[in-house]
């Protein structure tokens, strides 16, 4: 940007440089709409490049009042009892191996893809969250899979498929719901699927699983083979007891059985070890597959990405250490 600014203060001199004549003999209506075509053309440069550049800051998500809880954690002589909240959450991230399944990666190789188990044996798949990225459900569609899609924010999807259903709405996390919001129960019955099997469950709702996890019923949840999430909000004190309630429900009914941090969010070291705010976790139904225990889970796999390409994945190293 710096460079760009010198490059237009310098022809600006340089024009002024000129002998008067020789002004004179350039300063008809088309030499004069030439030089501002290019000075404007300098000037929308600067724009893009500015917009690039505080478009990258929001998009690593340098939260202002992230950091001033943080530093207040500190100050204040929080900080211990911040960790204890982040560790008795991590505790509950042990994760099991399944048993003859390997992983593949389903969508796009950053932000919008899924680790998964290769074992897609289903027709329905559930997708909250779209925003304008579909490349995991493009991509559950060449496994044979119909997408019914949710995203209240949304007007649109970027393009149609015939295998989409979209849906202008939204998971509900509380009660009462309203137009926008409902149940995956209802959902479900609306669709046909109130008795079907082998479904999959893709969600990605900015924290919004928490109060969902609350509302869903065991049964509805056993009807999913895989559920595949993002997890939000680790890293907050207020969020704790909701968090952990959520996991000890779905646990019931399905085994944690991968792990990725979303290399956007925020993360709290400690010890040596990194304690991402958010993270991608795959889910297998306790009915379907067989597990086995693991001493030794390092992560990321080679079927993780980064989320954000232009920053290195964060090392979370054995989650199953002690």
């Amino acid at each position: 940007m710096m460079m760009l600014r010198k490059r237009i203060k310098s022809w600006m001199t340089d024009e002024t440089k000129q002998p008067k004549a020789a002004s004179e003999n350039k300063g008809d209506k088309y030499a004069m709409e030439k030089r501002l075509k290019k000075m404007e053309n300098m000037l929308n440069e600067i724009r893009t490049n500015e917009f690039n550049f505080f478009y990258t800051l929001l998009r690593m998500n340098l939260s202002m009042e992230n950091r001033l809880n943080d530093m207040s954690n500190i100050m204040l002589g929080n900080k211990t009892n911040h960790i204890e909240h982040i560790l008795r959450i991590w505790k509950l991230l042990r994760i099991k191996r399944v048993k003859d399944t390997p992983f593949i990666r389903v969508g796009a190789p950053h932000d919008g893809g899924y680790v998964m188990l290769d074992d897609l044996k289903g027709s329905v798949a559930y997708s909250f969250g779209i925003s304008n990225d579909v490349s995991w459900d493009d991509a559950m569609t060449e496994h044979g899979y119909d997408i019914y899609m949710y995203d209240f924010s949304i007007k649109e999807l970027p393009y149609k498929k015939k295998q989409f259903h979209f849906f202008k709405k939204g998971i509900a996390s509380s009660i009462p719901y309203d137009t926008y919001l409902n149940t995956l129960e209802n959902f479900m019955e609306k669709n046909g699927h109130r008795n079907h099997k082998n479904m999959i469950l893709k969600m990605d709702v900015e924290g919004a699983e928490w109060g969902f996890f609350n509302m869903v019923k065991e049964e509805t949840l056993c009807q999913f083979d895989q559920i595949v999430m993002e997890w939000h909000n680790l890293n907050s004190n207020d969020w704790t007891e909701n968090i952990i309630k959520g996991m000890e429900k779905v646990y019931r009914t399905h085994t944690l059985v991968h792990v990725h941090a979303n290399n956007y969010c925020n993360v709290t070291y400690y010890d040596g070890k990194a304690y991402p705010d958010t993270i991608e976790i795959v889910l297998a139904n306790n009915a379907q597959y067989d597990f086995e225990e693991i001493e030794v889970a390092h992560l990321p796999i080679p079927e993780d990405a980064p989320n954000w390409m232009e920053r290195s994945d964060i090392i979370l190293g054995n989650v199953n250490e002690p």
